[in-house]
């Protein structure tokens, strides 16, 4: 199953590809916002290991539901009100993050999801203590190379298109490739208010446009 590592990868490749990028916060504010919102559904390992000092007691629970990450998604869209230093982001985008972690657990893993809790409850069955979650974060987390290979060639893949379809729609200032002599025969006549008309060199097409006034607007 994918662990802190690949959650985070998965996380930080839900922002890159999804967020607008307009906020101005440093990368470092980002990725440790995006840390916390793409892990934050495994806070029922902590729950569990502190309560009953096993780790599975309430995994995959609650938090793992779609109602979870819409609620946190409102909070975690909200903290930038209460620390400014908070990374401000949009509810859509912490709301995708929270959820890319049950989308995984749900893609990764056999065992399922609280997906549509409170209507299905689905806890992962054994046992985990302390050691066995402490040696599974530090000791394991090579077993999301490949995911996070995987994520790092979608972001590298994303990069090179949105590079293509930059230069490729590229726009051109035509207007400046048009002579301003020229200009008169494609707009219309200009008549000032105090019924002054500027003069014309085209003269014989005056029919075809429309008048109006530089000061109504019509």
């Amino acid at each position: 199953m994918p662990l802190p590592l690949g959650h985070l990868a998965i996380g930080w490749s839900t922002h890159s590809l999804f967020s607008r990028k307009t906020h101005t916060y440093d990368r470092l504010k980002t990725l440790i916002f995006v840390t916390i919102l793409s892990n934050l559904p495994d806070i029922d390992v902590l729950i569990g290991l502190i309560s009953q000092g096993n780790g599975n007691a309430f995994h995959r629970g609650p938090t793992h539901s779609i109602l979870f990450a819409l609620f946190m998604g409102y909070l975690a869209s909200s903290m930038h009100k209460l620390w400014s230093k908070i990374p401000r982001f949009t509810f859509r985008i912490c709301f995708l993050i929270i959820l890319s972690h049950t989308m995984a657990d749900y893609i990764f893993t056999d065992s399922p999801v609280s997906f549509f809790w409170p209507f299905e409850m689905n806890f992962t069955m054994g046992y985990s203590g302390w050691h066995n979650v402490i040696h599974s974060f530090f000791w394991d987390a090579f077993q999301d190379t490949g995911i996070i290979v995987g994520c790092v060639m979608i972001l590298l893949l994303y990069k090179l298109i949105t590079f293509i379809r930059t230069k490729t729609h590229r726009q051109i200032d035509v207007s400046a490739l048009i002579p301003r002599d020229f200009s008169p025969a494609l707009g219309t006549v200009e008549v000032f208010d105090e019924g002054h008309r500027i003069e014309d060199p085209y003269p014989s097409l005056e029919p075809l446009r429309p008048k109006r006034s530089i000061l109504s607007g019509r």
